[in-house]
């Protein structure tokens, strides 16, 4: 603990030449996972110490011991943007699309799921890095279904015009659906029901209505396989049931079809987190007559033209 201790001291005092007179006293051997004083995974904290004040010459010296594993290293990096150090990561053999189990996020999109100001530029940056936006785990989730549910529709649509985005991978317009409050409170709104459109706009502008009657992981045999107990619907199913009357409506213009079942038969009308208020009838009212507002009102597409 001491050296931990030591180390971390170190590091935030940026003496290089102490903290390496420390290894050397402590770990002698740099070739064992044990060279007889201490483990060398409890200089963990010093490693994320060191990522998060972006000490690339502290973690130079730390790498030459034998760690199996840069995850809590590289996500500290990432929270500080640090990327001195994820350079020095990466010369190591930082696997920067690696996911974490079946269901777990590549570092791309856990660099998106942070909410701050520039987070998207870290995108960026790991992405000329070689992070893949489509990269996935088991289940269909990418760095890009991160990006439509939680970063700005500018960026969503630069993800995918000039980095590689594909549109059929990752379960965008049912990711688009769970924006929430949260994404527009710096906006000073508490309403997403706008924010949600644009998003799907940005989608279905740029090819995304081959999915938009499908229901969610239909053409994804291993997350079907995960979510087999999950009744999973349409995209016009989640709208519905989360009362959202902009992009009921505007996935009814689109060509969303209020006839097509959920994964257990129900239909878009049904199974709303809150039936009786004014927003469920309001969407009901517009499921059951198959009616939108006239496509002049919402052509929100033409909003978003990114060259």
């Amino acid at each position: 603990m001491s050296c931990t201790i030591e180390g971390t001291d170190a590091v935030t005092a940026n003496d290089l030449d102490s903290f390496k007179a420390l290894l050397d006293a402590h770990f002698p051997d740099h070739a064992t996972i044990v060279p007889g004083i201490l483990r060398i995974f409890e200089l963990n904290l010093v490693l994320i110490q060191a990522a998060k004040m972006d000490r690339a010459a502290f973690m130079e010296a730390l790498l030459a011991y034998p760690f199996h594993t840069y995850r809590s290293i590289a996500h500290a990096a990432i929270r500080a943007r640090a990327k001195d150090t994820m350079l020095v990561l990466l010369a190591h053999g930082w696997d920067i699309n690696e996911t974490l189990g079946a269901t777990g996020l590549t570092y791309l999109a856990y660099a998106l799921t942070k909410r701050r100001p520039g987070d998207e530029e870290m995108a960026l940056w790991l992405i000329a890095h070689g992070a893949g936006p489509n990269r996935r785990p088991v289940v269909d989730t990418t760095a890009l279904s991160m990006a439509v549910q939680l970063a700005t529709p500018g960026f969503v649509a630069r993800l995918l015009d000039r980095c590689g985005g594909d549109l059929h991978c990752g379960q965008l317009l049912h990711h688009a659906l769970d924006r929430d409050v949260a994404t527009n409170r710096d906006k000073g709104t508490d309403d997403s029901t706008v924010d949600v459109v644009a998003v799907l706009c940005v989608l279905l502008d740029r090819g995304a209505a081959r999915h938009l009657n499908r229901t969610m992981y239909a053409d994804d045999a291993p997350s079907q396989g995960m979510y087999c107990f999950m009744d999973l619907g349409t995209p016009l199913h989640k709208a519905a049931r989360q009362g959202n009357v902009a992009a009921v409506r505007y996935l009814l213009a689109q060509g969303a079809d209020a006839t097509v079942h959920s994964t257990r038969t129900k239909r878009p009308w049904t199974g709303h987190t809150a039936p009786g208020t004014p927003r469920w009838l309001r969407c009901c009212d517009m499921l059951s007559t198959g009616r939108a507002h006239q496509a002049g009102e919402i052509r929100l597409g033409m909003w978003y033209q990114y060259g």
